[in-house]
This record gives structure tokens, C-alpha cells and sequence, in this order.
């Protein structure tokens, strides 16, 4: 199984993916705002009044139709702020007053209802903005439970719900949130300062409110979902599909050489730990990360990042550490990874 040092970088790297959402998704407010010349200062915070349709204050361009595309075939459901079981929703995850982080979000924010009987670890969300002329732009926000997708135990999953969704449950997702979303009954983590909170907040209302300026209608689409028995369903636009199978290949094929030279060193009465040379050596010849257009991009930068984990794990836990973990994640069942019909 994942070592447990391992098990906490994956975790990183999903909240990563997290912080990237919101990075991209403010920056693509801030350039489509600029380039119209619509750009307002902190004085828009004032609108906030503390319900969840805030952004429609003082707004001149008539109502904005937010809606929500799921999976019915699959039992999958994706409610956004328009649809009709949203405020239900909302009243029975957090009673008659939600988090204000939450309210703040709520334009981009979808329920995302599991009605099947397979645990989700991942899924892909697109977000196609339309202005009034028809122009349509649009964002990707994904989430992954990389270890579901490698060698964590199926009975294990119920441990992580900050990462998977369970069956008959639903998850409130949003890429302004910087944690991987929210079950019923959990609360938005503490910002631990009260200045970053202020300024984190103005940023996000500002982003929001500025996208929403010149959008006439927000389509928030399920474009894709991983269950846990590795099963994929959805129309896939984004390419979800293969820039994960490329990312789980990726590390797949680097165990495989690390463990084969282990192999080869020991029938040879040499140490192992040699390995770790060679692997080094095989970083230095790896291409550097790029930009995850396509997925030979997801692969190559996977295989490095995991290489360099590698390397930082040895220096952490020790060499024979390493390779013992290695040799165990290589020998575990990997769930195959397939689409279904859709």
C-alpha cells in the first residue's frame, strides 16, 4: 500500500489541484474582465448582504441562468443554483445559516449526488460561461483520489470522504474552495488569520462578480467520473479519461523499472540501493514539467514528480524503506482502468 509519507503528498497534490481551480478560475475572470474594460475596485465587496444571490445586486443585465448537467443514467446528479433542490439542499447540509465562505461561493458552487452504488474517487466538472452575444468561455475543475486509483483498499475508501463520494451521498464542490469540498455535517476549515480571510474573500467576490458581469448564462457540467472499481462514465470532453490513465501508466511504468533494476542488483549480489543512483541519474534526463495540454504532457510530469518524491523519500525513511514500499505498491491489484458506454 501507499506509504503513509506518500499518502500525504498525493493528499497535497489534490488540494493542489485545488489552488490551481481557483487560480485559473480568478484569472480567467480577471483577463476577460480587463479585456472588456470592466475592472472594479473593492467597493463591489459592499453588495454581499449574506445570501446566496448576492452577486445579482446592482446588476443591470437582467438575471443569470445558473444550472447543472449530471449523469442521470448513472444516477448521477449535479445541482447548481438555479435548479430547484439547491436551497433544499443547502438548508440540509448547513440549517438556515451556511458558512459565509460558502454563500460567497455559491454562484460557482454545484451538489454533486452520488445515486449510484459504487463509491466515486474522481471527477471532472466543465463550466461554460455564456455572454448575451453567444460567445462561450470555458474553465475545468477535477478532483482526484490518486491512491483509489493505485492500491487503496475498497474497504478503507469510507475512511477518506474528504476525497471520495460515497453511495447515496453528495458533496458541495465549488473551485473557489481551496479544500477538496464539503460532505453534510463538515464546516470549511479555519483560515487560522483574519486578515488572509478578509483579503482571500474580497478576491474571491471580486473574481465571481466580475465573470458574472457579462455572462447571460452559467452551464456547470459533470464531464466525467472515476468509480472505485476503475469504471469511467461521462462524454469526456475534457479528456479526463486518458490524461489520468496517462498520469496512473506513468507511475506504473517508473515502478516497474525500479523494481526490475532492484531485481537486477540483487542477482548480481549488489546492493539495491544503487538504484537510487541510477534513478537520478534518469531524472536528469527526464524532460522538465510543461504545461498539461495533452496527455503525453500529464505523463512525462508525472513520472518526474513521482521519480523526485522518490528520491526525498529515501532521504526521509531510508532506501530499503523505499524499495519495500515500492515492491508492495507494484505487487498490489491496480484497479483497470475502462470506460463504459455513455
Amino acid at each position: 500500500m501507499v506509504a503513509k509519507d506518500e499518502q500525504r503528498s498525493q493528499r497535497r497534490r489534490l488540494l493542489g489541484y485545488t489552488g490551481v481551480a481557483l487560480f485559473s478560475f480568478m484569472l480567467i475572470s480577471n483577463v476577460l474582465v480587463w479585456g472588456s474594460g470592466k475592472q472594479k475596485g473593492d467597493k463591489d465587496m459592499g453588495y454581499f448582504a449574506g445570501d446566496l444571490r448576492w452577486f445579482l445586486r446592482k446588476r443591470n443585465k437582467g438575471p443569470i441562468e445558473i444550472k447543472g448537467k449530471g449523469l442521470p443514467a448513472y444516477g448521477l446528479t449535479v445541482v447548481a443554483l438555479n435548479d430547484p433542490q439547491y436551497n433544499d439542499m443547502m438548508s440540509d447540509f448547513f440549517g438556515d445559516n451556511p458558512p459565509e465562505l460558502v454563500k460567497i461561493a455559491a454562484p460557482t458552487s454545484v451538489f454533486l449526488i452520488n445515486g449510484s452504488d459504487k463509491v466515486i474517487i474522481a471527477y471532472d466538472l466543465t463550466y461554460d460561461f455564456r455572454a448575451a452575444d453567444g460567445t462561450v468561455n470555458s474553465n475545468e475543475y477535477s478532483s482526484i483520489f490518486m491512491p483509489a486509483l493505485i492500491d487503496w483498499p475498497r474497504e478503507r475508501l469510507a475512511e477518506d470522504q474528504a476525497a471520495v463520494i460515497l453511495p447515496g451521498r453528495a458533496r458541495l464542490i465549488s473551485p473557489m474552495f481551496s479544500f477538496g469540498g464539503l460532505t453534510k455535517g463538515q464546516l470549511p476549515p479555519s483560515f487560522g488569520n483574519e486578515s488572509d480571510e478578509k483579503r482571500l474573500k474580497k478576491e474571491m467576490m471580486s473574481a465571481i462578480k466580475m465573470t458574472l458581469e457579462w455572462t447571460s448564462s452559467l452551464t456547470i457540467t459533470l464531464d466525467g467520473v472515476f468509480f472505485e472499481d476503475g469504471s469511467f462514465v461521462g462524454p469526456d470532453a475534457s479528456e479526463f479519461f486518458e490524461n489520468t490513465k496517462a498520469t496512473i501508466t506513468a507511475r506504473r511504468d517508473l515502478l516497474e523499472w525500479f523494481v526490475a533494476s532492484v531485481r537486477k542488483r540483487e542477482r548480481k549480489g549488489e546492493s539495491p540501493d544503487i538504484v537510487f543512483s541510477e534513478l537520478e541519474a534518469v531524472v536528469k534526463e527526464m524532460p522538465r514539467p510543461t504545461s498539461q495540454g495533452a496527455s503525453a504532457d500529464f505523463y512525462k510530469n508525472e513520472k518526474l514528480g513521482l521519480a523526485q518524491e522518490m528520491l526525498r523519500m529515501k532521504d526521509r525513511i531510508g532506501a530499503g524503506n523505499v524499495i519495500l514500499e515500492k515492491i508492495r505498491t507494484l505487487e498490489t491489484k491496480w484497479p483497470a482502468l475502462r470506460k463504459l458506454g455513455y
